[in-house]
C-alpha cells in the first residue's frame, strides 16, 4: 500500500513536471521572439537615428552655405563651387530681392525729399498770397 501510494505521488510529480516543463518551453519560445522583435527594433531605431543625424548634418551644411550666401554679393554667388545649383539660384534670387528693396527704399527717399520741396513751394507760395491780401486790405 505505501508503495502504492509512493508510485501514485512518483506519477503525480512526473506529470506535474512535464506540465511545467511543456509550460517552461512555451515561455521560452516567447521570450526568444520577444528577444529577436526588440533586437529588429533595436536596429531599426538605430537606422533612423544614422538617417537623422546625417539629415541633420545636411540641413546644418545647407544653413552654413546660406548664410555665406547671404553675405556674398551676387558675383561671389555665382563663382562659388561648394553649393548646388538650386542653393545658387535662390541666394541669387535673394540677392536680386535685396537689391530691388534697396532700389525702391532709395526711391521713396527721393519721393519724400520731391513732396517737402513741394509742401514748401507750395506753403511759401500761400504766404505770398496772405501778405499780399493783407497788404491789400490795409490799401
Amino acid at each position: 500500500l505505501a508503495i502504492q501510494r509512493l508510485e501514485i505521488a512518483k506519477n503525480d510529480l512526473q506529470h506535474r513536471i512535464a506540465k511545467e516543463a511543456r509550460g517552461n518551453a512555451i515561455l521560452q519560445a516567447s521570450l526568444e521572439r520577444r528577444k529577436q522583435a526588440l533586437h529588429e527594433r533595436r536596429l531599426a531605431l538605430e537606422q533612423d537615428v544614422s538617417r537623422l543625424q546625417e539629415q541633420l548634418q545636411a540641413e546644418r551644411d545647407l544653413r552654413a552655405a546660406l548664410e555665406v550666401g547671404l553675405s556674398m554679393s551676387s558675383g561671389q554667388i555665382s563663382n562659388s563651387r561648394g553649393m548646388d545649383s538650386k542653393t545658387k539660384a535662390e541666394l541669387e534670387e535673394i540677392a536680386l530681392a535685396e537689391a530691388d528693396v534697396a532700389r525702391l527704399k532709395q526711391k521713396v527717399a527721393e519721393l519724400h525729399h520731391q513732396l517737402n520741396q513741394q509742401r514748401q513751394h507750395h506753403y511759401g507760395s500761400l504766404t505770398d498770397v496772405g501778405s499780399d491780401r493783407y497788404q491789400h486790405a490795409q490799401n
